[in-house]
């Protein structure tokens, strides 16, 4: 194995405390792959708060981008699909579509630290 590899042992998803993976559920590791993972509560919804964001074609399924472009990181990801309750990015997530985001503020201040509007079970 290369040295260079090296670099990338133990960054599993689950093991990243903004991952999807442990934000809204659980998740087991199989030897098939991950197991059921399921959302344990809705993220509560701020209607004062909300970012309306308009989906481009630059921004068709890739919830990725969204997130980098919103808030700085792409990790948040599962954030933009919970939010919205998307499941499916091929029909969900196309140009056209309006969907709300957190504000910056309340993402970092209040859903992603954990406290007490949203917490994961690791």
């Amino acid at each position: 194995m290369f040295t260079l590899f090296k670099l990338y042992t133990d960054k599993s998803s689950l093991l990243k405390k903004n991952s999807r993976y442990v934000q809204g559920g659980t998740t087991e590791i199989l030897a098939s792959g991950l197991g059921w993972w399921e959302k344990r509560e809705d993220i509560p919804v701020d209607q004062l708060d909300d970012i309306p964001f308009s989906i481009t074609s630059n921004y068709a399924r890739r919830p990725d981008k969204i997130a980098f472009d919103i808030y700085g990181r792409s990790d948040l990801t599962w954030l933009v699909l919970e939010y919205n309750n998307i499941v499916d990015l091929n029909t969900e997530l196309v140009a056209g579509v309006i969907i709300k985001l957190p504000s910056v503020l309340r993402t970092f201040s209040d859903i992603v630290t954990n406290n007490v509007q949203y917490q994961a079970i690791v």
